[in-house]
């Protein structure tokens, strides 16, 4: 039920049908490289098998190599016609004497969506200090000249007030 609600699937329509007819985005995992992993439990590596070397086991076989190398994998996929993102922990089991693949499926978009917006900030926020610093460093400029003017003009004023001093002496 819980895999229904996120693929926004009625009972039936999930039944029976491969991972990559209900989320098609994973037949391009298929063509990247990975090592096959050995199933827990000691059985041979899933490609020696004849039933094993459709996509179907490939795009599984990276999961589960992905999970074990670096934690679950998370990708974007169109569902029911809007973006989501989508968490996929695959692990290669022995059940039984078989090997079976096991698939978490978890809706991340929420979460998904919250990151990338502290991500935008952050990049706003570092535009944005970059931009005050610059308008900060240029404001600190026209003040030192105002300060070297205001100098250079107390300057003429005291050498103008003693030549008077002087001159009064």
């Amino acid at each position: 039920p819980q895999v229904r609600s996120i693929l926004e699937k009625n009972e039936g329509e999930v039944e029976g049908k491969s991972l990559a007819d209900l989320i098609p985005e994973l037949e391009m995992l298929s063509m990247m490289e990975f090592e096959p992993i050995e199933a827990r439990g000691g059985l041979v590596l899933m490609l020696d098998n004849e039933d094993c070397r459709s996509s179907d086991c490939l795009y599984l076989e990276y999961l589960a190599a992905h999970e074990q190398e670096k934690g679950s994998y998370e990708m974007q996929a169109l569902i029911a016609g809007s973006e989501r993102w989508l968490k996929l922990a695959t692990y290669k089991l022995v059940h039984e004497d078989k090997v079976v693949f096991v698939l978490l499926l978890s809706n991340i978009t929420k979460r998904k969506k919250t990151e990338i917006e502290i991500i935008q900030l952050n990049e706003n926020l570092e535009k944005r200090v970059e931009e005050r610093t610059a308008e900060l460093s240029e404001k600190t400029e026209q003040i030192k000249k105002v300060v070297k003017s205001c100098g250079n003009e107390l300057e003429k004023v005291n050498t103008r007030y003693q030549s008077m001093k002087e001159q009064q002496m």
